[in-house]
């Protein structure tokens, strides 16, 4: 037990260690990105509470949220079940051992409780506001902690055996099944959104190439570019339900997060509209009188050419 204690805080203290030590050298500092800089400099309190944290998302099923809803739909009650099954694999090991050593059954107890800990250990690393699906895969670990048990699960009776064999690799079949079809729905989503999104620029790029006295030439000037509208573009109600990152939504796809992370939406048009043209500076445009006189992209006259530069101008500032 001590050796086991020991190698896990001997991990942390050494992924730590070689962290700082890259920093130092390569002259940088962790950024604050979902909190990661902060990882480890908490106060011991604050992780205490954590722990609970991780024991509350290892049995709740409830909807936590689009980034950490890992049990969706009827996966949770198949969840449910597992955690049952687990729950009774665990304790028939615990009184098996304990009839043959009281000393290695309360190791065993003691190990198996915290599991929840090891499984969500992540939801202890940094708060959970900050934790999205990619940072859950600890939780796919449940799954193999119960292919472990049926595999070392004795009972003295055949049939016995051979339920929970039958039971257990039913469990397991079924909520494959659930993930592999819930899979396919948010790829399928994915698709929609990514050739409404195709669509969207190719639009904007033809009205960019259409307006009087365009040269190939000429910079564009996109004016408030994290704020574009568009009435006729809807979100596809029959997939509110799918969460899909990066396409949030209408507005966060065909503005790719704009304000949080600068171009997405740029690259997104260079890549799959080819088109990539010179930018000029916002600024030196935003203040015009004849830049104020026009509309909102997509309506007319949201785009002229002003300076022999092609300027379109998106929806208004949101304070």
């Amino acid at each position: 037990m001590i050796y086991i204690i020991g190698a896990v805080i001997s991990g942390v203290l050494l992924y730590f260690v070689v962290n700082k030590c890259f920093l130092v050298y390569k002259g940088l500092s962790l950024n604050n990105h979902k909190g990661i800089n902060n990882m480890g400099k908490e106060h011991i309190s604050v992780y205490l509470s954590r722990v609970s944290t991780a024991f509350y998302r290892f049995f709740s099923t409830e909807d936590i949220g689009d980034y950490t809803s890992m049990f969706p739909f009827r996966i949770r009650h198949l969840y449910i079940l597992i955690l049952l099954f687990i729950a009774l694999l665990s304790l028939n090991i615990i009184i098996s051992t304990f009839r043959k050593d009281i000393f290695r059954g309360i190791l065993l107890t003691l190990f198996i409780l915290m599991l929840p800990i090891a499984f969500n250990f992540i939801f202890i690393m940094c708060d959970s506001k900050v934790v999205y699906t990619l940072m859950l895969y600890g939780q796919s670990m449940i799954f193999v902690y119960l292919v472990f048990l049926i595999n070392i699960s004795e009972f003295p009776k055949f049939n016995i055996n051979r339920a929970v064999y039958s039971l257990g690799t039913s469990l397991l079949l079924f909520i494959s099944f659930s993930y592999c079809r819930y899979a396919n729905i948010n790829y399928l989503k994915a698709e929609y959104e990514q050739q409404r999104m195709i669509s969207y620029f190719t639009v904007m790029v033809t009205k960019i190439k259409s307006v009087e006295g365009y040269k190939d030439e000429m910079p564009v000037c996109y004016i408030n570019p994290g704020n574009k509208k568009d009435a006729t573009l809807k979100n596809l109600s029959k997939f509110e339900l799918f969460y899909n990152s990066p396409n949030f939504g209408v507005e966060e796809s065909i503005n790719g997060d704009f304000k949080k992370s600068g171009d997405k939406w740029y690259y997104f048009m260079n890549n799959w509209c080819g088109f990539s043209p010179e930018l000029a500076d916002e600024e030196d445009f935003a203040d015009l009188p004849e830049v104020a006189d026009m509309p909102y992209y997509p309506d007319d006259g949201s785009i002229k050419i002003i300076n022999d530069t092609v300027v379109v101008k998106f929806g208004p500032v949101e304070e």
